[in-house]
This record gives structure tokens, sequence and C-alpha cells, in this order.
């Protein structure tokens, strides 16, 4: 009996596989499908700006980037404000891709519906600014008695080297708690509900052996909303998703 029920877990498990993979496949051609007609019915324009990111439209929102992959030197963004945050005066506002503003403000609006109040503490980052971030992380390890080898490697378990960041993508946001809004509260309501509108818990506590990063429950990463949902639903990182997708 054990036998017969170990055998049907592992053919459910085999079928589960089967039926995500040729999801994927679906996606994939959905989106391929979608750049093929906008580069037959759209006529390109080299001076206008917004229109060049778009001839990476199929991988641009799983494009993976990890300690072992850079951002691409063909990967370009356009940023626009986020505008609908709150600043003061002397400050400016975060930025992002054009193309994950509306699911952002979306998603902020409806946190807000439900009671959570969210704020943005990092957006777009250069790569200028994300090497004086990491170089703050080394000298703080340094201060408190590291060694230059060991503060670099102790810095980059929280902090990515430049060029193998996401928030340099303009695709990645940090998202924290304002006001009352505790930040158990805050971080369960981005788990529960960003998958919904196209963002991705980057950094699951369970699955830092894959990622390499620890668990960052504020880290949330665009992918669209078909891919964010087969993530949610079957438990996958970026890592995972990418690995599915060579098979296919």
């Amino acid at each position: 009996m054990d036998d017969i029920q170990l055998k049907r877990k592992q053919r459910r498990k085999r079928q589960r596989r089967r039926r995500m993979i040729f999801r994927l496949i679906l996606v994939v051609i959905f989106l391929l499908i979608l750049t093929l007609i906008y580069f037959k019915f759209i006529k390109s324009d080299d001076n206008n700006k917004v229109s060049k990111p778009v001839k990476n439209e199929v991988t641009w929102n799983t494009m993976l980037i990890n300690k072992e992959n850079t951002v691409p030197d063909s990967y370009k963004s356009v940023l626009v404000d986020v505008d609908f945050e709150d600043k003061k005066d002397d400050e400016s506002y975060k930025k992002v891709d054009f193309r994950i503003y509306s699911s952002l403000k979306e998603m902020f609006e409806a946190a807000k519906e439900d009671g959570v109040n969210l704020r943005i503490s990092s957006a777009y980052r250069s790569r200028f600014e994300q090497n004086k971030i990491l170089a703050k992380k080394i000298s703080a390890y340094e201060h408190d008695g590291f060694s230059h080898k060991k503060a670099e490697k102790e810095a980059l378990k929280w902090v990515a080297k430049p060029g193998y960041s996401e928030h340099e993508t303009g695709l990645a946001v940090d998202i924290n708690r304002k006001g009352r809004t505790s930040s158990k509260v805050a971080y369960k309501w981005l788990s529960d509900n960003g998958y919904k509108y196209g963002f991705i818990k980057r950094y699951p506590n369970n699955k830092k052996d894959i990622t390499g990063i620890s668990n960052e429950p504020w880290h949330y990463r665009y992918v669209g909303s078909l891919i964010s949902r087969i993530c949610k639903q079957n438990d996958i990182c970026l890592e995972e998703l990418d690995d599915l997708l060579k098979e296919k």
C-alpha cells in the first residue's frame, strides 16, 4: 500500500511539473506574438527613447540578474518618477522602469484600501550608487573589526556587486511599512498579494540556498502577472523559473 501511494505521489508530482512547463511555454509564445505584432504594425522611431526597451519585450521581465548574471550591456530602461508617493521638498522622486509603473501604483492603491500603508525605500539605482552602498556596508563591517576581505564577504551577503543588482534595471523595488502599519503586516500583505500585480518576493527565506541571498521580505521584482502567478502557485524563485524556461 505504501509503495502504491508513493508511486501515485511521484506521478502527481511529474504531472504538476509538466503542466507548469506547458504554462510557461504558452506564456513565452504569447509574449512572442505580442512582440511580432508590435514590430509589424508599429514603426520604430530611432529618436523615440521610450521605444528602445521594447526590442527586449520577450525577455525583459524574466531577465535573471544575480551573482552569476550581470545586467546586459544591451539592456536599456526608460525611467519614470514614482510620483504617487509623497516626498519632502528637498528630495527627489524614486524612479522605476516605465513598464512597471502602473502595476506598482495599482498595488500600492490596493494595499491602502486594505488599510496597509507602504513606502518605497529604494528603487532604481545607478551603478555608481550601487558601488557606494556596497562600500558603505564593507566599511561598517571593517569598523566592527573585520578584515577587508572578511568585511567584503559579509557585505556581499546583503548587497550585490555593481552590475549584478536588479535595482540597476528599474524592475526591482524595496518596499517597507509607512505610518502606523507594522513591518509584519506590510510584509505579510506583500507576500500574499504582490503576485496579483506582477511582483514576486525575490529572495524568500526558503530559497536562500538557490538565490544565494538572505531573506529579504522587502525586495520585490516585477516579472509580469502571468509569470508571478506561476511562481506563486508553484513556490519557485526566479532562478528555478530560468531553469524551467531553458528546458522548454
